[in-house]
């Protein structure tokens, strides 16, 4: 897939049905209004959208949020909510379902947009929505693996000279993403001269474990630790735990990231899950402007 090959919309205004006013009385007094934009990849016989959203101070160095998963549309309301608030912009993959559908001649492929940013998550996601094939094909492949590092592109912002990826997921409340799973790590895995006495994942008293934000950056650990439920991934991770998401790749390359997850349903909206997610990209964010 060349880069010459991506169709790029241009900037439209977007009207406020449509914008940050998602939920009936979701507006806001001085809310920014938004603009928004399509990125098409062509992968086989079908196209990947993007769609991204921005308000008119946006730059260089205002956040961008990243929602993956296009039936997280709670995460997408909160994403669009906090940049018209705030200022900013939001990359969102489009297309109604979890997993992606590719069409080639060979068939139809699936892959789940957060897991192709490394070889092994490229081979495995293709792999596990296609069992009866052994060796996904190389062009598919490559075609994944350009999509990943422009994404990255596109989502990578700066805050006080150091580079960012922010994503902004929901899990449902029957998923088994949570607070809790982390608790049963080893405590060998922590470097203790990193946490410096913290205990890895930091626990808010009587708060949803669903809701938490994931770290790359020691540093935005210990400050978020006290604030709301916080885990700092473990660096080096494992070969055994390179699920190909976006945290994974960042723990690879040295790269701050970080991940705000709360509990909601997918496809549809809920106002409360809504207000829960923006609230905690709130405090997050406030930490990652600050400057750590």
């Amino acid at each position: 897939m060349a880069s010459d090959a991506w169709f790029v919309s241009p900037w439209t205004e977007l009207e406020p049905a449509r914008g940050h006013l998602l939920l009936p009385g979701s507006g806001e007094r001085g809310s920014r209004p938004l603009e928004v934009r399509s990125h098409h990849f062509p992968i086989g016989r079908s196209e990947l959208l993007l769609e991204e959203y921005r308000t008119r101070d946006a730059g260089l160095f205002t956040p961008c949020l990243l929602v993956l998963h296009a039936d997280e549309v709670n995460a997408r309301a909160a994403a669009l909510l906090t940049i018209a608030a705030s200022g900013g912009r939001v990359l969102a993959v489009r297309g109604g379902r979890r997993n992606v559908s590719l069409r080639r001649a060979d068939g139809t492929w699936r892959a789940d947009p957060n897991r192709i940013f490394t070889p092994r998550g490229r081979h495995r996601t293709l792999q596990e929505l296609r069992p009866e094939v052994v060796m996904p094909p190389r062009r598919l492949l490559a075609s994944l693996a350009e999509l990943a590092r422009a994404i990255v592109t596109l989502a990578t912002f700066e805050a006080h000279g150091v580079p960012w990826l922010v994503a902004v997921h929901t899990n449902t409340p029957a998923g088994s993403f949570s607070i809790e799973r982390f608790l049963a790590a080893p405590e060998t895995e922590n470097d203790p001269g990193i946490l410096a006495g913290r205990a890895n994942p930091g626990l808010l008293p009587r708060s949803r474990g669903k809701d938490l934000c994931l770290t790359t950056s020691a540093e935005l650990f210990h400050r978020l630790t006290g604030r709301t439920n916080v885990v700092l991934q473990r660096t080096p991770l494992p070969h055994a735990l390179d699920d190909g998401s976006l945290s994974v790749w960042a723990g690879l390359h040295g790269r701050n990231y970080l991940n705000v997850e709360t509990e909601a349903p997918k496809y549809r909206l809920d106002r409360e899950a809504v207000l829960r997610s923006r609230k905690l990209l709130d405090v997050a964010l406030g930490v990652v402007r600050e400057g750590l």
